[in-house]
């Protein structure tokens, strides 16, 4: 499973972006969390657990390096 590192990073990226993406509304006005704010940052926090435990599940270290990096 070696192409598994590029996938897996790739997508903690676009997870990033898409989450600062939905929440950068209420982020710049200072509004107060919703039920949307919420969800989004819930599926941020599954996501990058899944991804992190890929890395374990195939001893991969550039995922666990490159996300713990990021991150």
């Amino acid at each position: 499973m070696k192409n598994i590192a590029p996938i897996t990073i790739i997508l903690f990226i676009v997870t990033i972006i898409s989450g600062s993406i939905l929440n950068f509304n209420e982020f710049l006005m200072g509004s107060p969390a919703t039920i949307k704010n919420l969800s989004v940052t819930i599926a941020y926090l599954t996501i990058c657990l899944l991804i992190l435990g890929v890395g374990i599940k195939y001893k991969n270290t550039v995922i666990m390096k490159r996300c713990s990096s990021i991150g």
